[in-house]
């Protein structure tokens, strides 16, 4: 009887080891994968939130700053459609000269440069036209001369115009 005993305690010992071996392989072959994945996929998850936050804060601080420089899309404008400078120019004095210097490109964008010459009556159209010269891409250069032809100024300026290449 201690024979069957335990022969029987061997065969339930042994089922509960086989037993164990399988939960242990199952465990080792099919749910550890399945749990390092989940890891990653949590890394993952929380590298994708982190920079949906940054990409949130940093929409709207670029959104302020368009509030901010909201002046600046006037500039841009004209800077894709051109300035017609002679035209411009002639606004000042339908007789002036207008000689184009030199035309360049840096960074794509171009830069024409011209020399103005034109004849007024007194210096207030030429004040309102640097006014004027604000609402484009334009660059007026220093020195700026002013000569005293009997009764009329004559005045010589270079002018930088900026626009997209």
């Amino acid at each position: 009887m201690n024979e069957v005993l335990d022969r029987d305690k061997l065969l339930s010992l042994s089922l509960m080891l086989f037993f164990l071996i399988v939960i242990y392989l199952v465990a080792n072959f099919m749910v550890m994968p399945q749990l390092d994945k989940n890891i990653e996929l949590q890394n993952k998850l929380l590298i994708q939130e982190t920079m949906s936050k940054y990409m949130k804060e940093n929409r709207k601080h670029l959104l302020a700053q368009l509030q901010e420089f909201g002046d600046l899309r006037e500039l841009i404008e004209p800077m894709e459609e051109g300035v017609d400078i002679v035209e411009l120019v002639k606004e000042l004095d339908p007789n002036a000269k207008v000689t184009k210097v030199s035309q360049e490109k840096q960074n794509g964008i171009k830069i024409e440069k011209f020399f103005i010459k034109a004849t007024l009556d007194t210096p207030t159209p030429f004040f309102s036209f640097i006014q004027k010269l604000k609402e484009y891409p334009i660059m007026l250069e220093e020195p700026i001369e002013f000569e005293k032809s009997k009764d009329k100024i004559i005045v010589r300026f270079f002018l930088e115009l900026y626009s997209f290449a």
